[in-house]
């Protein structure tokens, strides 16, 4: 007989599954890369293009792979790799490098940038043979890299194509810019961010068999749908089951309002791509690992398309052990995309056993961005470059001297940050995020906007498109210098980057004020409200918003006595005529 705690006990549960029940289910239990969380993230690369890392208020981070040191160390690993062919006699007539997944394009314009000076200086001709493949499988992601001139200072260098990393790169062998060449032709290959976007499966492995992580999607607890939306719940649930890229264009501004629950279901291993692989490099092991099928299968391909004096250069997040994978969780959310993180041990053994040999690690990896090489058969005098280059060492040589900086600046010791911001800049001399940190000290801290301009438009040289926060500094110290005009024409192409930046939106508002364009400042002030969906400048905005009013209050009772005054005047003097 159940005791009276058991009986209290299984209420509650009851009471918790009634409440589960309770929530709308949107989708069923599905593996991970085929859930509607996984399809909605994915899919908002063909629907938003470079908005999702340009245009939110929390957006998906790229700086770190675009800020023009990842782009050298590319650029020095090729040329490294054209002087040893040239050395040999065995240098190409035209070199073909791809980039999958290109982003907002920055990697690639500064690769170009980087890799044309190094040429340069060495006296080579390597660029003018160089064709660099952007590719992304995100249609729009092209467009807005045309749209903001990316690639406008390497006519003749490029080329643009729809590729996807997860299908068939057979595709690119037709193409009519490489069909003559061999069937592996291409130098290099550059995946940034890319192979955590692939499909990838969480499994558990112990002696009962191998399950796999499902996720069901739910409607988060207390939403009113009539508040977010037309749709109805069935509707939602009719779209979620098609799934085809409409469907996910109707879904998508409801992103936010699902939640997940997981479960793990029995899973054949040779079900998935490399499988039985994974499961046996993982059994006895570890208990839940991640196995990261579509990058292995895209690095397959890539392997096959790949020089065998090339090589590919990956760089992304994740684990580098295999034991480091506790009970994992579903896929992260960055803006409205979703990712999964590489399982970098597991990967190595499984391209092993497939028999792709070279995949290379550093001695010791970096935690901000962790970098793989699969270098081919005739190049071997990369991985020595390839070592140093992307080496702990040099990583923390290189960013000592911000971390000093911001030390300091910390510590209120100003002469000293700028001599640490100086070392920094001479370190990192293409960094364009740094730059713009460098700029608002002068200009803020320092008090010298005419310093913080100079720095702000070199910056601006190297990013003018991927930064309303470059565009509105620069359009602050205009402002700070009482160029208004100039600063107004910043702040507007700061919206050209970024139509949804709050910030802009307050200095219009504010510069609009002093100009005692009361009519302009009160629609940015509006604007600006509508889009603060952080509500880091509401409070800013409102400010605004009640010196406009208040001014505009006084300068009506101003106007309304001059009129008392004038109305006076005539009756008294209609008095004295009478």
């Amino acid at each position: 007989m159940a005791s009276e705690n058991d009986r209290g006990n299984d209420g509650l549960s009851e009471i918790l599954a009634r409440t589960q029940q309770n929530r709308l289910v949107v989708q069923d239990y599905r593996p991970l890369a085929d859930s509607l969380e996984w399809q909605l993230g994915q899919h908002s690369y063909q629907r938003r293009g470079n908005k999702g890392f340009v245009a939110d208020d929390k957006p998906i981070p790229f700086v770190v792979n675009n800020n023009g040191g990842l782009s050298a160390k590319a650029a020095e690993l090729l040329f490294t790799a054209l002087s040893e062919s040239e050395r040999k006699g065995t240098l190409e007539e035209r070199v073909f490098v791809l980039e999958l997944g290109i982003g907002v394009g920055l990697f690639a314009r500064m690769f170009l940038d980087s890799f044309r000076d190094r040429c340069d200086r060495a006296g080579k001709d390597y660029y003018e043979r160089l064709c660099y493949i952007a590719a992304d499988r995100s249609e729009k992601m092209l467009i807005d890299a045309c749209r903001h001139g990316i690639f406008a200072d390497h006519p003749g260098r490029y080329l643009l194509r729809v590729l996807d990393a997860d299908g068939p790169l057979t595709p690119l062998l037709a193409d009519i810019a490489v069909h003559d060449l061999s069937p592996a032709p291409i130098r290099a290959v550059f995946l940034n961010y890319v192979l955590d976007c692939l499909p990838a499966a969480h499994l558990q492995i112990d002696d009962r068999g191998v399950r796999q992580l499902y996720i069901r999607t739910y409607l988060a607890r207390a939403v009113d749908l009539q508040e977010r939306t037309h749709l109805t719940s069935d509707e939602i649930v009719r779209l979620a089951d098609a799934g085809d890229p409409g469907s996910l264009d109707a879904l998508a501004p409801l992103y936010g309002l699902f939640a997940s629950e997981y479960d793990y279901r029995d899973v054949g291993a040779g079900s998935l791509p490399f499988g039985e692989m994974a499961v046996g490099i993982a059994r006895g092991k570890v208990r839940y690992t991640l196995h990261n099928y579509g990058a292995l299968r895209c690095l397959t391909r890539l392997a096959g398309l790949t020089r065998d004096d090339g090589f590919i250069l990956a760089n992304d997040y994740g684990s580098v052990k295999l034991e480091d994978y506790q009970e994992p969780s579903g896929p992260q959310r960055f803006s409205e995309s979703s990712a999964i993180g590489l399982n970098f041990a597991l990967m190595a053994e499984c391209l092993e056993q497939s028999g792709i040999t070279g995949w290379i690690a550093p001695e010791e990896d970096e935690e901000t961005l962790i970098a793989r090489m699969l270098v081919g058969e005739k190049a071997p005098q990369l991985i020595g470059r390839f070592r140093d280059l992307f080496s702990k060492k040099r990583f923390e040589e290189t960013a000592e001297p911000l971390r000093r900086a911001r030390e300091y600046f910390e510590q209120g010791r100003n002469e000293l940050v700028l001599g640490a911001y100086e070392e920094a800049l001479r370190e990192q001399p293409s960094n364009w995020y740094l730059m713009g940190e460098v700029a608002r000290f002068l200009a803020l801290t320092l008090r010298d906007p005419n310093a913080g301009l100079l720095l702000t438009r070199a910056a601006l040289r190297v990013n003018r498109c991927c930064s309303s926060d470059l565009w509105n500094d620069l359009g602050e110290c205009c402002y700070l210098l009482e160029r208004r005009t100039e600063g107004q024409q910043a702040f507007q192409k700061a919206l050209l980057v970024n139509p949804s930046d709050p910030r802009a939106y307050y200095n219009l508002a504010v510069n609009h004020y002093v100009e005692r364009d009361f009519p302009a400042s009160l629609r940015m002030i509006a604007e600006g409200l509508a889009v603060d969906n952080g509500g880091s400048f509401t409070q800013k905005l409102l400010n605004v918003q009640v010196s406009v009013l208040e001014l505009l209050a006084r300068l009506r009772q101003f106007e309304t006595r001059l009129h008392v005054d004038r109305v006076s005047h005539v009756v008294d003097r209609a008095a004295r005529t009478v």
